[in-house]
């Protein structure tokens, strides 16, 4: 895949688990995700800049147009996070290819404060990784997050991503100050030790 065209590689829009589905936004999204960025906005605000302010609705219509062109660029691949039950948008999921010519990938995530401590931030990233390695042949997927992102932290390190160290100064904090950051990783062989010991072990549906 390294020598292929981004633009060319084929993805699927929705990458489905027992309990989450991850899936491109669409404008009807627009509503739930004004709702969901407003409610997790205190939470937001202390790890992520861009949040300083509640959001309107052209705020969430902007995310989602970008979003879809970026999806379409191969870019990134921007994902709402949705309860497969009820529907309900929970957070929020980037999986991006740093280097298409490795591949190479890193993966962000939040979740609204309801929705913490119930095991779908560990889904969502489980279901990324996998489409990373099963669908995209990424050679390396990384998790970053500052030191005092415990819960960020904790998601890596269960999935059996692994420690590679503290990058020093190498982000701006949501407070315009510098942040250090961690740095999560897996390789394939690392990808088939840690997945071999995941509860969904089948494959994310396409659809």
């Amino acid at each position: 895949m390294s020598g292929a065209r981004p633009i060319l590689i084929a993805i699927p829009d929705t990458f489905s688990g027992p309990r989450v589905a991850a899936r491109c936004y669409a404008e009807a999204d627009a509503g739930a995700l004004l709702a969901l960025v407003n409610a997790a906005l205190p939470a937001l605000s202390a790890w992520l800049p861009g949040f300083a302010r509640p959001w309107a609705l052209d705020d969430a219509h902007s995310h989602i147009r970008h979003s879809q062109a970026r999806w379409a660029l191969r870019e990134a691949f921007q994902c709402g996070l949705f309860l497969r039950e009820t529907g309900a948008l929970i957070g929020d999921m980037r999986l991006r290819p740093t280097d298409w010519s490795i591949p190479a990938f890193d993966i962000a995530y939040w979740l609204e404060p309801s929705a913490q401590g119930q095991g779908y931030a560990s889904e969502a990233v489980r279901l990324a990784t996998r489409v990373a390695f099963e669908q995209l042949d990424a050679q390396r997927v990384a998790i970053c997050c500052e030191p005092r992102n415990t819960r960020s932290r904790g998601v890596a390190e269960r999935l059996g991503y692994l420690y590679e160290g503290c990058l020093r100064n190498q982000a701006r904090a949501a407070d315009g100050g510098l942040a250090d950051l961690l740095v999560f990783a897996l390789t394939p062989a690392d990808y088939r030790r840690a997945s071999a010991s995941w509860p969904d072990a089948e494959p994310p549906a396409r659809e």
